[in-house]
């Protein structure tokens, strides 16, 4: 399959939850339109794993009007997940934002994972576990103001002596 002669477009409203899915779409993901708006959230659609990926791209898209391009993956009618790379832009109405359209490529499998590869090269957080790097592995005090002193054995007597590393 070329996928992109399946390039489709959904309209969400402002928190993401999709109110429209044009024809080309309803036949990459297999929802009808109304099985794609009585779901709520968006964020159902989206792989756990992208899940905070794709939210940082919606806070960008509604603070600058577009989310710029991502790559995640969604979950298709037959429980299968398909990765998609997206644009989304913000609509506006009255010179305020009214709606998202997002535009959607789907993607080879294998074009999926090199990006979420290359996603996580760049990242502190790893998407694929949901584990964040949360600790640091140096010490973050100064020796002087270190508040666990390395014990020590004390040459003489051989007892034990708190020190200051």
């Amino acid at each position: 399959i070329r996928t992109k002669n399946f390039i489709f477009r959904t309209k969400h409203k402002l928190d993401f939850t999709p109110t429209g899915c044009d024809a080309k779409g309803r036949i990459v993901l297999g929802y009808s339109e109304a099985e794609l708006c009585m779901r709520g959230s968006g964020y159902q659609f989206i792989h756990a794993a992208d899940m905070l990926y794709c939210a940082e791209y919606h806070i960008r898209m509604i603070k600058t009007g577009e989310s710029g391009m991502i790559v995640f993956r969604l979950l298709t009618k037959d429980n299968r997940w398909t990765w998609v790379q997206s644009n989304a832009r913000l609509v506006y109405k009255n010179g305020r934002p009214d709606y998202i359209i997002a535009t959607q490529r789907p993607l080879t499998d294998e074009e999926g994972t090199e990006h979420l590869r290359k996603r996580n090269l760049k990242l502190p957080f790893m998407f694929t576990t949901g584990e964040a790097v949360l600790y640091e592995v140096t010490n973050p005090f100064p020796p002087i103001m270190d508040p666990l002193p390395i014990r020590t054995k004390n040459g003489a007597g051989g007892k034990d002596s708190a020190t200051k590393a």
